[in-house]
């Protein structure tokens, strides 16, 4: 019987391949003529084979070391603390973060540029000192009502650091800052609105006080403002009465639609009509009727005023 072998690859060695016979029983030298080396017989079984090393795992990645410096981890690069100040400086209103007893602890950008103070004049000062009303009991009636609602919403006398004053709208609301809890000022600068609603009144009592009765529509032909000529020529005593009426409670005609769509389209109308007070006594009138456009010179609604046929008819002649 052979059995192949490969020959040692020692120095000299050629490293080929050659068969050799086999006795039962018998040793035989091995073809390289090496001393002190037995060959295989086959009563002998062959050395098992070596062991083959575990497959190896990834490791897990080293766990990041703890964070014992104090300082707010990062967030994209960018510490918590940074983007809060990022957040409060990005406010359209003026921020003022106080303590529970009302002493400022935090502003943001807004609230220098409106108060006028600077970021350190403001420090462990009064909330009184910007918004007067906010006194220490007032305080107290603010946390017990935000204990039921999300936040409070007030309007109040703001002051600047020159002595100057303007209207604001504060929502009030409570956040946790620090341990003990904090109070969030929004403060809004309302004093535009204001002058925008001082000139709307202004201007009601001065249409009140035309004798000519008056009203504007929106382009739904509902009524938006009625002076209070017009509420008494109709039998109302107030004017309001009419607020969100339909037109056609002052003049409802047949033709009425047609007259507003053109006016609607741009043309102003002069002409005779009746209407129709609360007792049921017509009236003849004369309509002005003209387009009101905005900005754009795009028809939002309509103006109309009256005037009694006889008094026209009277000044033709």
């Amino acid at each position: 019987m052979k059995l192949w072998f490969k020959k040692a690859t020692g120095a000299g060695s050629t490293g080929t391949t050659g068969t050799a016979s086999v006795v039962p029983g018998a040793a035989t030298e091995p073809a390289s003529g090496v001393p002190g080396t037995k060959a295989a017989t086959l009563d002998e079984a062959p050395p098992p084979p070596a062991p083959s090393a575990p497959p190896t795992t990834p490791s897990a990645p080293p766990a990041p070391p703890a964070n014992t410096s104090g300082t707010p981890p990062a967030v994209g690069g960018t510490s918590s603390r940074a983007l809060f100040r990022q957040y409060l400086d990005g406010q359209y209103d003026a921020v003022l973060i106080t303590d529970l007893k009302g002493h400022i602890v935090n502003t943001n950008r807004r609230a220098h540029e409106l108060f006028g103070f600077g970021p350190d004049e403001t420090w462990d000062l009064p909330v009184s000192r910007l918004i007067p009303g906010i006194t220490d009991t007032m305080i107290q009636q603010i946390l017990g009502g935000l204990a039921r609602e999300r936040y409070i919403l007030i309007e109040g006398r703001c002051a600047r650091k020159n002595d100057g004053a303007f209207a604001g709208e504060i929502a009030i609301s409570q956040i946790t800052l620090t341990n003990d809890g904090n109070l969030l000022f929004c403060v809004r600068n309302i004093e535009r609105r204001h002058q925008a609603q001082q000139r709307l009144q202004s201007a009601r009592r001065l249409l009140d006080q035309i004798p000519t009765p008056a009203v504007a529509c929106d382009r739904e032909s509902r009524i938006r403002v009625a002076n209070l000529a017009l509420a008494r020529m109709l039998g109302h005593e107030s004017p309001d009465i009419l607020a969100d009426q339909p037109f056609a409670c002052v003049w409802n005609e047949p033709r009425a639609a047609e007259v507003i769509a053109r006016v609607l389209g741009g043309e102003t109308v002069k002409e005779p009509i009746t209407v129709m007070n609360l007792r049921g006594k017509p009236l003849q009138l004369i309509i002005s009727i003209a387009p009101e456009q905005d900005a754009r010179e795009k028809a939002v609604g309509f103006l109309a005023s009256f005037t009694s046929a006889a008094v026209v008819t009277l000044n033709n002649r």
